[in-house]
């Protein structure tokens, strides 16, 4: 919708879509790829959009790099006030006791295989969903 006005440019992040599966993931990592894009493309400033994970990632980014950031657009993002008090209790509570072990012996290892890192990763995210059976 803004093509014309200005240069738009979208990625995969990490390990999704296109993008390769190259080391570990995390919100420090994804801040750190999307300075180098922004690097590789040329483009000193941005305006930022982001949609549920993409507005954390774009926040972070703003308070690394303010410089950088000319403006935000946040959509459907649930990262403002304390919303990880009541989300980790029911992330808690719909993960077995064997799955929150495994979790935490996942998330110790100091290097993890892409089949432990999937493996992780869904551990991570399947309570997202408000059935977990499909999740």
């Amino acid at each position: 919708m803004v093509a014309d006005l200005a240069p738009v440019y979208r990625y995969d992040q990490r390990g999704t879509g296109q993008s390769p599966w190259d080391g570990r993931h995390s919100l420090a990592r994804h801040v750190d790829d999307l300075a180098e894009l922004l690097d590789a493309w040329n483009v000193p400033r941005a305006v930022l959009m982001g949609h549920s994970y993409g507005t954390e990632l774009a926040s972070r980014f703003c308070l690394k790099h303010p410089d950088r950031v000319a403006g935000m657009l946040l959509m459907c993002g649930p990262f403002v006030g304390d919303w990880h008090t009541k989300y980790r209790a029911e992330y808690n509570h719909r993960m077995s006791a064997a799955q929150q072990d495994r979790f935490r012996e996942l998330k110790k290892l100091p290097r993890r295989t892409e089949e432990q890192e999937v493996e992780l990763l869904t551990l991570a995210w399947f309570t997202d969903h408000a059935d977990p059976e499909p999740g």
